[in-house]
């Protein structure tokens, strides 16, 4: 048989998916935090984990010793039982269980607060709200110390500033925070505060915010009014708003319309500093890194400070920390001459994230931010590289012998086919989570965000390099890139209003059971993750997570009505 111009087999296999130790140690340390939380007043006796300790640590000495494949899946289940009774313990000690508020009283009460995170308002000048802990609490209320709160005070005529890290001497309604796991209360329950402080009033500043994150406050407020320079009219206000709800996070930026059509689309993300903006703003240091000459040793370190600058001065969101921790990583396996496994950096920077704040493993941005980027890696990537190998054109044709058009149309087909498959991949793992967070499906997302994608890091380095030019006093190149920016915001706008102008381009839905998306979501990246082999038939490889997704939305979710705007 004449196989003259077939493409062999060998070249559209796969390679095998990532090896990543690290998820023996996060998988199991994800269960003892669930443990800890689900069951917060049942103290684990030291006796258990001890001893699990001490088995684990004979079961390693033994494996040494003697080459058993049995002995060495004994030791596993004896490293994973005693992670997960460490992490069950770390987690009881770290996060104060909830306070008892059955015979709690609303009733005003005067207390201390350390800041850990200011909420942006429209209304900064006069009002001030966000989530800290208590410090100082009076006699009745003494058993609410160091538990978290969310307060929300008038600032009357203070002047100080306030942050984080300040302290902060409130007077107001102490009440428990509503059992509500759809609205904003139950963000709040997830953050750990069941205590709210509200119709409060600042009575005194007990403690300044430090003077580096006042530092990068101003920053902040100098880069916001660099970014509003040659905005004159209605409709580039409103693109110079755009613009700086996505370079800085400032959702407050954004008018009601522009936010409900930006969440009914399915493309809020483009306005949460995360792995997206820190990306962006990581290749735009690298370019410049590289052009100044900066030897390479000395080039990650010089961009992660650069890069955890930025961060601060959005406002060190922790989807913005999170994103920085993922290219601390994976910048220094460069640093180190060690090839980077971006599995490896989302496992790394999952495990230092989830030390510091156990508590961030409860939060929607934590769970989408991660189950995204998981699905990018294990499936997005090879889903991409199939699809350019499948459909390259003129491969039969070496590359030094393609003619100029041959090679526009190779290099064109590559580009198109790796955003389409990435695309695809972002909205397929984060519609469970989209639907049990936001209640909203937008089934042609992946092709709307395919020129978003391409327009965002445009439009993201004109509105930088206007923040620096402003910031240095040359407001003329500030309005010049300004300009340029709006041109692609502007485009932006109009995709998304077309976009949701189509039929059924975005809906309502709900999980008919509370933890449905968690489960579709984990089963979602689990079956990736095993799949992930060269052996795998490519049906199964790439048909199995949107097969999954296509049975939970049609068994467990409910329509509850059609977005239009």
């Amino acid at each position: 048989m004449d196989t003259v111009g077939e493409l062999p087999e060998e070249r559209i296999r796969l390679k095998s998916g990532a090896h990543t130790p690290l998820l023996y140690l996060l998988i199991p340390l994800i269960a003892g935090y669930a443990i800890a939380a689900n069951v917060p007043h049942v103290q684990l006796a030291n006796g258990w984990l001890l001893a699990t300790i001490v088995s684990c640590i004979v079961a390693t000495l033994v494996v040494f010793r003697a080459d058993s494949k049995a002995l060495l899946i004994v030791w596993g289940l004896l490293f994973a039982a005693t992670v997960t009774l460490g992490s069950w313990r770390y987690y009881s000690l770290r996060i104060p269980a909830p306070p008892d508020l059955s015979a709690q009283a609303n009733r005003e009460a005067e207390v201390d607060i350390e800041i850990d995170r200011v909420f942006a308002l429209r209304s900064k000048e006069m009002r001030v709200a966000g989530i800290g802990r208590i410090v100082a609490a009076p006699d009745f209320a003494q058993q609410y110390v160091n538990q978290p709160i969310y307060f929300l005070c008038w600032k009357d005529a203070t002047e100080e500033p306030i942050g984080r890290e300040s302290i902060i001497r409130v007077r107001g309604k102490l009440e428990p925070t509503p059992n509500d796991p759809d609205g904003f209360d139950g963000y709040l329950r997830q953050q750990g505060c069941h205590l709210k402080l509200t119709q409060a009033s600042l009575l005194d500043v007990v403690r300044k915010q430090p003077r580096l994150y006042q530092q990068f406050a101003a920053i902040n407020e100098q880069w916001q009014a660099a970014l509003q320079i040659g905005a004159e009219t209605p409709r580039t206000r409103q693109l110079a708003g755009i613009a700086t709800a996505m370079l800085l996070g400032e959702k407050t930026a954004l008018t009601a319309q522009q936010k409900e059509r930006y969440i009914a689309s399915g493309t809020m993300h483009l306005f949460a500093v995360s792995g997206l903006h820190v990306g962006i703003v990581a290749g735009l240091i690298g370019i410049v890194l590289k052009l100044a000459h900066v030897p390479r040793k000395w080039t990650p370190w010089i961009g992660l400070a650069l890069l955890l600058g930025y961060v601060q001065v959005t406002g060190a969101a922790p989807s913005a920390i999170r994103a920085w921790w993922m290219a601390f990583f994976f910048w220094t396996a460069y640093a180190l001459l060690r090839k980077p496994q971006p599995l490896s950096a989302l496992a790394g920077s999952a495990l230092v994230v989830l030390l510091i704040d156990p508590r961030q493993m409860w939060s929607a941005g934590f769970q989408l931010s991660y189950t995204v980027v998981a699905g990018l890696i294990v499936y997005g990537a090879p889903f991409q590289e199939w699809l350019q190998l499948r459909f390259k054109p003129y491969r039969l044709i070496m590359p030094a012998s393609q003619n100029r058009w041959q090679k526009f149309a190779t290099w064109g087909t590559r580009g198109l086919f790796g955003l389409l498959a990435i695309s695809f991949a972002a909205t397929l793992y984060s519609a469970p989570l989209a639907i049990r967070y936001f209640g909203v499906l937008a089934p042609g997302s992946f092709l709307l965000n395919v020129p978003l994608v391409s327009l965002a890091p445009l439009a993201m380095t004109s509105s930088l390099v206007s923040a620096l030019a402003g910031w240095a006093g040359l407001d003329w190149v500030a309005s010049f890139a300004n300009h340029a920016s709006w041109v692609f915001v502007a485009g932006m706008d109009s995709l998304v209003e077309g976009f949701l102008k189509a039929p059924d381009s975005s809906m309502q839905l709900g999980w008919r059971w509370a933890g449905g998306g968690y489960t579709l979501a984990m089963l979602m990246v689990g079956a990736a993750l095993l799949l992930a082999d060269k052996r795998t038939p490519v049906w199964a490889r790439f048909g199995a997570p949107p097969a999954l997704l296509l049975v939970g939305l049609v068994f467990g979710t409910e329509m509850r009505q059609i977005v239009e705007l």
